[in-house]
């Protein structure tokens, strides 16, 4: 009887690697591309916001609206963040008024909306089939007074 409980010692750490293997590895990399995308979100919410502020404070340049400035303004400040539009799979949209159908300032041209969409890809969620997530960041800020700069509204 000793013998054989001798050859059986160690079965234990043969189903703990098992489980180390198949489970907790596995939930150790969704964790760390659902942290990665967290850090990308933060980064389009910049890229965002500090968009829609040069966009709206472009605004303040001329009496009526300039669609083309206040795009470029936009455009620029994005991509100076690391987001250019029509690159990476990135998409910077500046609209002036806003278009966002829920919002209370759509319609209102002292308002400038920044929606930055982009595709990650995925690290360890491929295992089970999914390749890239789309992310995206959406600000507003609206011009107060002519000859001021733009200020973030959320």
């Amino acid at each position: 009887m000793k013998q054989k409980r001798k050859h059986e010692a160690g079965q234990a750490l043969v189903l703990v690697a098992a489980a180390l293997v198949f489970v907790l590895i596995p939930i150790l990399g969704l964790g760390i591309d659902i942290g990665y995308f967290r850090s990308q979100e933060t980064e389009l919410q910049t890229a965002a916001d500090a968009a829609a502020i040069a966009a709206a404070g472009e605004l303040s340049y001329s009496a009526t609206c300039s669609c083309a400035a206040v795009q470029v303004a936009g455009q620029n400040s994005a991509a100076a963040n690391g987001f250019t539009n029509d690159a990476n799979g990135a998409t910077v949209l500046v609209n002036n008024p806003p278009l966002s159908s829920n919002d209370p300032n759509n319609g209102n041209s002292n308002f400038v909306e920044v929606v930055i969409t982009q595709n990650e890809p995925t690290f360890f969620a491929r295992i089970l089939g999914i390749n890239s997530a789309s992310l995206a960041a959406r600000a507003e800020a609206m011009q107060p007074n002519k000859n001021t700069g733009g200020v973030l509204v959320e």
